[in-house]
């Protein structure tokens, strides 16, 4: 072997070209297809000698999708499955593994960075390494996956909420969390999910799986206010209200925010120097007052802003067209034009369509974004563009790469030709 590969980067970065699709299921309750020809690489790669074995199982077991593997690596006679009906997801276990049996468990654990947890993976096992944990991790500074980096957890069950501790190591960077109906859940209950060593975090998603994440988080994020996570960068959230807009404006580190405005915002909540370190906002609001009075002299320096507008027009006090440049107008107002590079803006009333154009007027406060590079608007207006149309945004946007307008369809025909684009 040539002494190269003696020095263990190197192994490191040949390794890392290996790529490993994740190990576990192809989908929730679906049975493992036959071994990949990568597996079977990094599996022959850790028996050829010392040199390459940690390295390979690294690669190996670095992402990790559904915990069936895991449940494998004990002998085969600690669990059993129903193998009538071939439901080997549905584990019962006929004996806790010996100490022998766990430290070689924990060999294979400490090498797991992300781990994908789906509805289908919680008949049992779940509950089985608590038991676990409780045998072989009684100190709390112990814990079941010490290295792990990220977690997505999506469950139909919040029952299940109790046991997703084991998967929060201090080492934790990225959390997913997806419920059925987390409107039930209790607030000293995500406290304890948010407190629970987390100093490292610095991505957190919350989401109601059966309502599109549009979902009261009020214990949520009430346990994000007192919580002791202060390195968050990524904000992923449902339905907040004022007061937790006011709290996140002030975190420091936080860079990308999405969130369900509240209806009838009364205060700006983006000026007096909030959110100094957002680049990327993304939200959804009801009602373009409350988008005004959300960016009012905020000057935000984004580089990306994704907007969903629904107004029902038995709510809308004005009209949709007027609505749409009230919005645009807000938009300019509150972002500071060297920086925004992408537009992403979906404007939608109670209306299959309007029988209303959309005149290049309206578009004028976007203008003066004179680095925008994306620009994505969809709409119920029809629109009659010709070659001065895009002229004119062309002439804004000289760095334009990407321009989509209504992809489904502009009710009118085009006057665009080729010379113009």
């Amino acid at each position: 072997m040539h002494r190269a590969l003696t020095i263990s980067e190197i192994v490191d970065e040949i390794f890392s070209y290996i790529v490993e699709p994740s190990l576990g299921l192809a989908g929730f309750g679906s049975r493992p297809g036959p071994p990949s020809v990568t597996g079977k690489t990094l599996a022959a790669l850790a028996v050829t000698c010392r040199t390459f074995r940690d390295p390979a199982l690294a690669v190996r077991w670095r992402r990790l999708s559904g915990l069936r593997p895991l449940i494998r690596l004990f002998p085969r006679n600690t669990w059993l499955h129903d193998t009538e009906n071939d439901k080997d997801v549905e584990l019962e276990f006929a004996r806790l593994p010996s100490k022998e049996e766990w430290i070689n468990f924990e060999t294979y654990t400490s090498r797991i960075r992300e781990i994908t947890v789906g509805s289908g993976q919680f008949k049992g096992i779940i509950h089985f390494m608590a038991t676990l944990s409780m045998k072989y991790l009684p100190h709390p500074s112990h814990h079941l996956f010490p290295k792990l980096q990220s977690l997505i957890w999506q469950s139909q069950e919040t029952s299940q909420l109790s046991l997703v501790h084991l998967f929060l190591p201090p080492s934790l960077r990225s959390l997913h969390l997806g419920f059925q109906d987390i409107n039930r859940l209790g607030a000293p209950t995500m406290l304890l999910l948010l407190e629970y060593q987390c100093i490292m975090l610095t991505h957190l998603s919350v989401k109601g799986l059966h309502l599109g994440g549009s979902v009261n988080l009020a214990p949520v994020l009430q346990a994000l206010k007192s919580s002791s996570c202060q390195q968050l960068q990524s904000l992923n959230l449902g339905l907040v209200d004022e007061s937790i807009l006011s709290h996140l404006a002030q975190l420091p580190t936080l860079k990308d925010l999405s969130v369900q405005l509240p209806d009838s915002i009364s205060t700006s909540i983006a000026s007096n120097d909030g959110f100094t370190s957002l680049r990327t906002l993304s939200f959804f609001a009801r009602n373009v007052g409350d988008v005004f009075l959300f960016l009012q002299s905020a000057q935000l320096s984004l580089k990306s802003i994704k907007i969903q507008l629904f107004e029902n027009e038995a709510r809308s006090t004005i009209l949709p067209l007027s609505s749409l440049q009230q919005l645009f107008s807000s938009i300019s107002n509150g972002l500071c034009h060297s920086s925004l590079t992408q537009i992403e803006i979906n404007h939608w009333t109670g209306h299959r369509y309007l029988d209303i154009t959309f005149d290049i007027a309206i578009l004028q406060p976007l203008l003066l974004f004179s680095n925008l590079k994306h620009l994505r608007l969809d709409s119920l207006f029809a629109f009659n563009w010709n070659d001065n149309t895009l002229t004119e945004l062309v002439n804004a946007w000289p760095r334009l790469e990407k321009l989509v307008i209504n992809h489904v369809g502009w009710q009118r025909s085009s006057g665009i030709n080729l010379p113009p684009l």
